[in-house]
């Protein structure tokens, strides 16, 4: 059978890298033409990938047990699948490592067999398009996790702004104003005036809102079937969390500036608290894992107005249905000219007979 030995450097340490390396469905986000299936069983993995071997072009179905020794870092894979001809089958073994300090350093060892008419493509190149692969992988690997990075740094600092823009405690003067109006005034609300002089720091309005808040998102989309599985999982999980779509890629035109996004996304929800949580939730954690080979984004969350959260649609009463369309109210017409000539001819006809 043939051997792989290759070496992968990733610029994370392995403590960032690691947790996603565990995450199947993120591990196969970034590898070019894998898909998983969205029924899986254990560390039994369900999927396909693509891969193209000379002027051929196979895509494999198949599985994966997955094996991990989080303490050591390292994982034991076995896999099989057949190409969608049913004529060639291929089977693999192996094992991934992880080490290193500053970066992480991924080492593969395994070995795989193909067999059938792809056999002699697999046996000269297999190697060749495994080390393409893997220099791929590393690359969106990379990505994936300074975009998490990124991301636990914006809510640090956001954490950290709202510290610093809460209001001071009040000073004793203050307190001992506050107290002494309560002592003067007899139907005042005491116990809510001292309260207030003792109470914790509210929330500013930088980090809670009492309206919506909205998901926006500038997309452009590079491969269309990972989108198609990524709009599937999302649309669901959007509406688990209360969330509504309000545009969906539709017609854009510029105004001012020059912005020319190629797709626009906006989605509301009631809270920004509810907003975050979808964002984090296990719901869209699988949509998320196909996002990086279905497009490239940014994406923001802006609060809106108190009470502007997009009712529900409802349909109209009878009596407000909409009037009938110039060719409805053309055809009613002749209806009733018809209707008329009819009558006419009926009474014509009897009147003769009497």
């Amino acid at each position: 059978m043939p051997t792989l030995a290759e070496k992968i450097t990733i610029a994370s340490p392995p403590d960032e890298v690691w947790p996603l390396l565990s995450d199947p469905a993120l591990v196969a986000s970034c590898i070019p033409g894998a898909t998983l299936s969205p029924e899986q069983d254990g560390d039994l993995w369900k999927g396909s990938i693509r891969v193209k071997f000379g002027p051929t072009v196979a895509i494999f179905k198949g599985e994966a047990t997955l094996t991990y020794d989080h303490e050591n870092k390292r994982c034991t894979i076995e896999g099989r699948g057949i190409d969608g001809r049913g004529a060639s089958r291929a089977l693999a073994n192996g094992v991934v490592n992880a080490s290193g300090t500053t970066e992480t350093e991924l080492s593969v060892e395994g070995e795989y067999s193909v067999t059938g008419p792809l056999e002699t493509f697999a046996n000269a190149g297999g190697v060749h398009v495994a080390r393409a692969l893997l220099a791929e992988f590393a690359k969106n690997m990379g990505a994936l996790v300074e975009e998490r990075r990124s991301g636990s740094s914006g809510q640090t600092a956001a954490a950290t702004a709202s510290t610093d823009a809460s209001p001071p405690p009040p000073s004793s003067a203050s307190a001992t104003a506050a107290a002494s109006a309560t002592t003067t005034t007899a139907n005042a609300q005491p116990v809510a005036t001292v309260a207030s002089a003792t109470a914790p720091n509210a929330p500013t309005a930088a980090t809670t809102s009492s309206g919506p808040c909205y998901v926006i998102a500038d997309t452009r989309v590079v491969d269309e079937a990972s989108f198609a599985l990524y709009r599937e999982i999302a649309s669901s999980s959007v509406a688990k969390h209360g969330g509504r779509y309000l545009a969906r890629g539709g017609v854009i035109r510029a105004l001012e500036g020059d912005w020319s996004p190629e797709r626009i996304i906006v989605i509301a929800f009631p809270t920004r608290a509810a907003a975050e949580a979808w964002y984090t939730s296990d719901d869209y954690r699988p949509a998320f894992a196909h996002k990086h080979k279905a497009m490239t984004r940014n994406l923001l969350l802006v609060d809106g107005l108190p009470g502007s959260f997009p009712a529900s649609s409802t349909k109209p009463s009878p009596t407000e249905a909409a009037p009938a369309r110039p060719r409805q109210a053309a055809e009613l017409n002749a209806s009733a000219l018809m209707w008329a000539a009819f009558k006419s001819w009926l009474s014509s006809l009897f009147a003769k007979r009497s």
